[in-house]
């Protein structure tokens, strides 16, 4: 949808829905073609409130992030750990790992 658009005004609209926190998956799935800068990406999963309502509407349960630590120059991790819904996975399971 918005590949079509410059990439620093998408970027600018991304960055306004994320801070608005009225970024939806619809409105995120809009955004797939575009190329994004990582920081704004990033900050949707900053382990805040936007990213525990994207993670519970997929499915994930229990969801625990620490915030985005820097490693080395340019590289950032997180830990995660979640338990998946039933509706996800008959077999259930939990996840942790260092994104």
């Amino acid at each position: 949808m918005f590949s079509s658009v410059p990439r620093d005004i998408s970027q600018q609209i991304l960055q306004e829905l994320v801070y608005s926190q009225r970024l939806t998956g619809a409105s995120f799935k809009a955004f797939q073609d575009c190329s994004l800068q990582m920081r704004s990406v990033m900050r949707i999963f900053d382990g805040g409130n936007l990213e525990h309502k994207i993670m519970h509407r997929i499915g994930c349960m229990n969801y625990e992030t620490t915030t985005w630590e820097v490693v080395m120059p340019d590289v950032c991790e997180k830990r995660v750990s979640y338990q998946f819904n039933g509706h996800v996975s008959i077999f259930g399971g939990e996840v942790t790992c260092t994104q």
